[in-house]
């Protein structure tokens, strides 16, 4: 009766732990370095989209990693199988639209500033890293882009060659 009821208790956890592994086998890791004519792109997003599968894998968004001013990016998690990528430096271009006059008092700050500022999101987090770096604005639609990769399980290397 015992051993009955241990083995009862076990199996849960068993299950468990095989679906956490099953689950770890179907997801890489993406890293690389993202460069515009020659040079290290230095700031923005780059985003990964699987091109089968529900538009909701990823959420809207798609699986995302921030662009290293030297170039670089690093992004756990991402489904393996084909993708379709984009970049975008948009949101580190200081001429970019802002949400014009929020308080009433002659602010044009960015809406992520604004919620720092207000303790609504803590420092360090959120936010954009890098200097604003002008490349062709198709690189950021997922329908003219251009770029793919296939991830693989465990680490793909994948580095985006952007050019005019």
């Amino acid at each position: 009766m015992i051993r009955t009821v241990r083995l009862l208790l076990f199996a849960p956890l068993l299950m468990a732990l095989l679906a956490a592994g099953c689950k770890s086998g179907t997801v890489g890791r993406v890293s690389g370095k993202v460069t515009y004519n020659g040079n290290p792109v230095t700031g923005g997003k780059i985003r990964f989209f699987p091109t089968t599968g529900s538009s909701q894998e990823g959420g809207l968004g798609g699986y995302e990693a921030t662009i290293q001013e030297d170039g670089t990016y690093s992004i756990a998690d991402v489904p393996a199988g084909d993708m379709v990528v984009t970049v975008d430096t948009e949101e580190l271009n200081p001429k970019k639209p802002t949400m014009g006059d929020p308080t009433g008092m002659g602010s044009k700050m960015d809406p992520t500033e604004m919620m720092k500022k207000a303790g609504m999101v803590p420092e360090g987090s959120g936010g954009t890293v890098g200097k604003y770096m002008k490349i062709p604005e198709h690189y950021a639609k997922k329908d003219k882009s251009g770029l793919t990769v296939k991830v693989s399980t465990g680490k793909t290397t994948y580095d985006p060659k952007l050019t005019d």
